[in-house]
């Protein structure tokens, strides 16, 4: 069977304990996430889409830290004041 027909559907661990079992079942015949794309396309997106928001978010993170001008008249224009520091929002 070629490789790609197998999909990873998570991982486990046991104890041994008698009697500890635990039945999972599973459902593989779920509904499409998205109408428009396949569930595997889907994850893709999302995964490409956290990547960016990350790099965003770190971005941004490292221009709050330096707190000058221009991040002063940022945070005027988005808190409208900009004496507050953004870090006791955090």
């Amino acid at each position: 069977m070629p490789q790609e027909d197998w999909v990873e559907v998570g991982t486990a661990t046991t104890n041994r304990t008698p009697n500890s079992n635990v039945d999972i079942f599973l459902d593989l015949d779920k509904p499409a996430i998205c109408s428009n794309m396949t569930n595997s396309e889907f994850r893709d997106s999302f995964l490409r889409s956290q990547a960016e928001a990350v790099g965003l978010i770190q971005t941004r993170i490292t221009k709050l830290a330096k707190w000058d001008g221009s991040e002063q008249a940022r945070a005027k224009n988005g808190w409208a004041a900009p004496t507050i520091q953004p870090a006791a929002y955090w």
